[in-house]
């Protein structure tokens, strides 16, 4: 037998064996296998039980006297210069109250033969300190390529943790993650065609789009809409209140430079404002009916209380807006009159300022409405009236008027003042049948109308040759008998739902499609509320000037802490003391720090004297109780007042 040759098979043999055991599927305790579901993620282990180096030889192994080199070196002591390679490979989990000091001292056998030599240069020691980061570049922040670290990793790692693995160990993984990351990161490639490095996102992700920011800025602006005191005109007629409601705005022209002229659709004058209910906070619309056409009496208070009881059951309808309630109140031009209250939507059109400019003569083509958009106000109308006739309720000759129909923004259709002429007609009713065919032909009236840009004067000959065949059979059957020589019409709501029931699998869609796009956005500013939170609390504790608690408080005991943190996360600079601005960095410290994740971090004094090792949950606890203590002093401080001012009081009785 040749020299060595007895060393090489005995090793080949252990080889194997390490091999098939390295081949076989890891232990997961209790066999709650969801922890190591995901493929995409790594498997989180502590720092100890990673990277574990298992000899797997590329050719022949080396002779006993040989010391191999690992990452495929060549050597002296591999024969021929043949390079060797070290497979690392992660451990089996192993449950926290099974490990014990296995973990640590168990490692994986080598060969006496081939373990390499002991190299503690280039040995990491695990600290509590995180390592540094590397330098990011920047870019301002309201550029769409502007990335952030993402804190997920790290809270993927918290909660793939079991239960019972401790700080340190939750602390080891957490750290791991972080490191796998990094590697990623600096084995990226932009050249590969990839935009976003691995472990970033763009900050926009974490901001709700513009366009919808926008329009709920607008809308909340015309909700806390108020009259200008400089306009005397207008201060003098607009009440402070009007029963519960303050804030009032008027929506339409009032007072001396209103129109005296009825409405055509409802055949009386009204008043609409704005106001906010002193009871929910919430906003409301006020029509206010001129006593001249309904003169307020016990029969017309009790009628009115009787039509908005019926119509009660449409609350919450998306196609419907809701009568509250009516009452009686002389706040506005000096005179008792009725007010029907309705809820408000800011920044709503009707129907008739969207697609019936008064400017533009009818039969115009620049002004017809997508067939699209027809389809979708006649599904809509369509469902509501179907909840309507199943009550025995009704929209009356006037209540789908394009003036009383309002667009609520990104195809959203709502009826408007339902009841209204119920109170104004004083419920005057006549067959089923003939209110529900009476609807329909409104119904028809009103797609009529918007395809021919005008109300009155409309043409069905025109809407024929510039819609579909199938829309205009469908208004040819709602105008029923009202259209000279036609002898098709829809009976009923169940018909007309019948009819849509092709495209209301489109509307269904659009509708999925625009939640969709609203949950996306929600989930965008998910975290952003504990931001303001946890900035407000440090915001309170940090650098107080003198006050009762002295000016002191902030700089003493663990409150010190919060200062050094202060700095740690807002105050970075790089090696040339240049400020360094990186919405990763504060974005993962705070999610941290309201998490109170136990990594242990760095901090140093602005006179560099000091250096302190404390750890994120640490950091909560003190901005807890510094918070707790403040709001403590605040309400004692309240306490006193009130007393001293109820003493007041009986002093002067």
């Amino acid at each position: 037998m040749q020299p060595g040759t007895q060393a090489q098979q005995e090793t080949a043999k252990t080889f194997s064996q390490l091999s098939a055991a390295a081949s076989a599927p890891e232990f997961v305790p209790g066999g709650k296998s969801s922890l190591l579901a995901s493929t995409n993620a790594p498997v989180f282990l502590p720092q100890s039980a990673q990277q574990a180096p298992i000899w797997e030889p590329t050719q022949q192994p080396a002779p006993a006297s040989n010391t191999a080199l690992a990452g495929g070196a060549s050597g002296p002591g591999s024969p021929t210069g043949s390079p060797v390679t070290l497979r690392v490979s992660s451990a089996p989990f192993i449950p926290g109250e099974q490990q014990k000091s296995v973990l640590v001292a168990a490692k994986p056998f080598i060969p006496k033969a081939s373990q390499p030599a002991a190299n503690t240069s280039n040995r990491s020691v695990s600290s509590h300190a995180p390592e540094e980061p590397a330098a990011q570049e920047f870019s301002l922040p309201n550029e769409d390529d502007l990335l952030a670290d993402d804190p997920e990793p790290l809270q993927s790692a918290r909660m793939g943790a079991p239960q019972n693995m401790g700080g340190a160990r939750a602390r080891e993984a957490m750290e791991t993650r972080a490191r796998a990351a990094r590697r990623q990161r600096s084995k990226f490639d932009p050249r590969s065609g990839h935009t976003i490095e691995p472990g970033r996102k763009p900050l926009s992700s974490r901001f709700v789009a513009d366009d919808l920011y926008m329009d709920m800025q607008h809308k909340n602006a015309l909700l806390y809409a108020q009259v200008d005191p400089s306009d005397e005109t207008l201060w003098a007629v607009v009440p402070d209140m009007i029963g519960k409601y303050h804030t009032l705005f008027p929506l339409e022209e009032i007072g001396p430079s209103a129109s005296q002229e009825p409405s055509q659709a409802l055949g009386v004058r009204t008043t609409v404002l704005k106001g906010i209910s002193s009871h929910d906070g919430e906003g409301y619309v006020l029509y206010r009916v001129d006593s001249d056409y309904v003169m307020p009496s016990t029969e017309i208070q009790s009628l009115a209380s009787r039509v908005a009881e019926r119509f009660s059951f449409s609350i919450g309808h998306p196609n419907v807006v809701a009568l509250r309630e009516c009452t009686f109140s002389n706040a506005l031009e000096e005179t008792l009159a009725l007010f029907m209250v309705y809820d408000y939507y800011p920044g709503a059109y009707t129907l008739e300022q969207a697609y019936i400019p008064s400017e533009v003569p009818p039969h115009n083509p620049a002004t017809t409405v997508p067939e699209e958009e027809m389809w979708t106000i006649l599904q809509q109308i369509a469902s509501l009236l179907k909840l309507l006739h199943a009550s025995k309720c009704y929209l009356r000759l006037g209540g789908l008027d394009p003036s009383k129909v309002l667009l609520c923004g990104r195809g959203r259709v709502r009826v408007n003042v339902i009841g209204m002429l119920d109170v104004i007609l004083q419920d005057a009713h006549d067959k089923d049948d003939v209110m529900m065919e009476a609807d329909l032909v409104a119904l028809g009236t009103l797609l009529v109308s918007l395809a021919c840009g005008a109300f009155g004067g409309y043409s069905f000959e025109y809407m024929k040759g510039h819609y579909s065949t199938e829309l205009t059979k469908i208004t040819k059957g709602l105008l029923g008998s009202s259209l000279e020589g036609n002898t098709y019409s829809i009976k009923n709501t169940s018909e007309l739902c019948g009819l849509l029931g092709e495209r209301a699998f489109e509307e269904a869609q659009a509708l999925q499609c625009a939640n969709d796009r609203l949950y996306n956005e929600l989930q965008k500013e998910m975290e952003n509320g504990r931001f303001l939170r946890i900035l407000a609390k440090l915001g309170y504790v940090n650098e107080r000037p003198m006050d009762a608690l002295g000016a002191e408080w902030s700089e003493t005991g663990d409150r010190y802490l919060l200062k050094l943190f202060r700095d740690f996360v807002f105050h970075q600079v790089d090696e040339n003391g240049e400020p360094i601005v990186d919405w990763g960095h504060v974005v993962e410290c705070l999610l941290k720090l309201d998490a109170g994740v136990p990594e242990k971090i760095l901090l140093l004094s602005r006179d560099e004297r000091s250096m302190l090792v404390t750890s994120y949950s640490e950091l909560k606890k003190i901005v807890e109780t510094s918070y707790r203590d403040l709001c403590s002093k605040a309400a004692a401080a309240q306490t006193r007042v009130r007393v001293a001012e109820q003493q007041l009081r009986l002093h002067q009785l």
